[in-house]
């Protein structure tokens, strides 16, 4: 809901550079965006609810499998990354048994 009016939906006005409003647009009108609307909504449908598969068409199936695939990789490489950022970090200065360095 708006704050000013109270009109629903409330809108969000961005910058003229934001890339959100190009990826809100390919979303709304192309192909690809559109089934990953419909593959976000069916994976929200499938953890919730019984969906049945005859229902799902070869070509969700096949996206739900990619978006599977390419979150599984994301998760993968943020692991590697944090390890690589662990591993790269300098040992603190070893501490004596009097306390100095």
């Amino acid at each position: 809901m708006c704050p000013s009016c109270g009109v629903l939906p409330a809108t969000v006005n961005r910058c003229p550079r934001c890339q959100l409003d190009d990826l809100e647009h390919a979303r709304a009108h192309s192909a690809a965006g559109q089934l990953l609307g419909r593959l976000l909504e069916l994976e929200f449908l499938i953890e919730r609810f019984s969906i049945p598969w005859s229902d799902v068409s070869a070509e969700e199936v096949n996206g739900l499998r990619a978006l599977k695939e390419e979150r599984d990789r994301c998760v993968r490489e943020a692991q590697e990354n944090d390890r690589d950022r662990i591993a790269a970090k300098p040992a603190p200065p070893a501490v004596r048994p009097d306390g100095n360095t």
